[in-house]
């Protein structure tokens, strides 16, 4: 698929009109059987995928390119941090990691990597 098609694709996912929310637990997630496929493609990026995010956790998701970590939704009250890291030098990589560990304690934090050192203090590793 070129650039131009994808920039001129309609979304098929919308936001309903009317939203309620499902509870009162601010900041936390919780993924139920998700699967996602991209359009045109026979197979699912990620499928059938469970897990839950309490604040003050960090959970990361880490994976090869392609392997879906990037498809999960965001929320509000929610550090998610794509990828990030990665060009980052390790020993700056760390330092970050270590100011935002502070920054974010009483939030929900999602990590999407590829370094394992990346991801080595999150409470919940989930490989892909």
């Amino acid at each position: 698929m070129h650039l131009n098609e994808v920039l001129a694709m309609e979304p098929e996912i919308t936001d309903p009109e009317n939203t309620k929310l499902a509870n009162k637990k601010s900041g936390y997630v919780e993924f139920k059987n998700i699967s996602f496929r991209y359009p045109g493609s026979d197979l699912p990026a990620i499928s059938h995928i469970n897990f839950s995010v309490k604040p003050g956790e960090t959970t990361a998701i880490i994976g090869g390119t392609g392997s879906g970590k990037s498809t999960l939704v965001r929320e509000p009250e929610i550090y998610i941090f794509d990828d990030s890291f990665s060009a980052l030098d390790f020993k700056t990589d760390a330092r970050l990691r270590g100011a935002l560990k502070i920054e974010t304690s009483k939030a929900t934090v999602l990590i999407v990597a590829q370094r394992v050192a990346t991801v080595m203090a999150a409470d919940r590793i989930i490989v892909l």
